[in-house]
């Protein structure tokens, strides 16, 4: 079942709360598609905080969601190659500080992040035409284990094979009814 057109998700990301909804709606069609041993993707007023936008350890492999390690970067900014490039630079050349080993305030020892056992995701509710030049140019950087992008046309895909998810994001974009029941509001009086 198809109820969400890339045109309906290109007007949502225009939108400002695109931008902190995104990575609640790229978490929902993760949860949907394989059970994460880890899964951090913070969304609405948490989406500033500092850091990867996500993080996921999976045994499971899916066509959108990377077996192993993998940190995510979400945008719905109108031009989502400079957006991956900026996200992708930032995080590689140099590596960011939260990578280097030192210890934390309470004198912790951080954890050392291996690019080379790591993918790197950039996912954008934007179509982008020419992402595949875009993977295989970061690719020739040899630092990621992997770089993937998942777009607009992606994201569209994943939702037709998520009924659950895609169901409810179309309510959300208005696309179709909010069913609701009594038992959803603990039933009445």
């Amino acid at each position: 079942m198809k109820l969400i057109e890339t045109r309906h998700l290109k007007t949502w990301a225009a939108g400002k709360s695109a931008e902190s909804q995104f990575p609640h709606l790229v978490k929902n069609l993760i949860r949907a598609s394989i059970q994460p041993e880890k899964l951090k993707m913070p969304s609405g007023d948490a989406v500033w905080v500092p850091g990867y936008d996500g993080e996921v350890v999976s045994q499971e492999q899916h066509k959108f969601v990377p077996e192993g390690f993998s940190f995510w970067e979400a945008g719905t900014d109108a031009s989502p190659s400079t957006k991956a490039s900026r996200d992708y630079n930032k995080r590689t050349f140099p590596p960011d500080k939260s990578d280097k080993k030192s210890k934390s305030k309470k004198g912790i020892p951080k954890r050392k992040i291996d690019r080379s056992k790591t993918t790197f995701v950039f996912t954008t509710p934007l179509v982008w035409a020419n992402k595949d030049d875009w993977v295989e140019e970061r690719k020739k950087d040899n630092v990621w284990l992997d770089v993937a992008v998942i777009d607009g046309a992606d994201i569209q895909d994943w939702l037709e094979e998520s009924d659950s998810v895609q169901l409810q994001f179309a309510a959300e974009l208005g696309l179709i009814p909010v069913v609701s029941t009594a038992d959803s509001y603990g039933g009445f009086s």
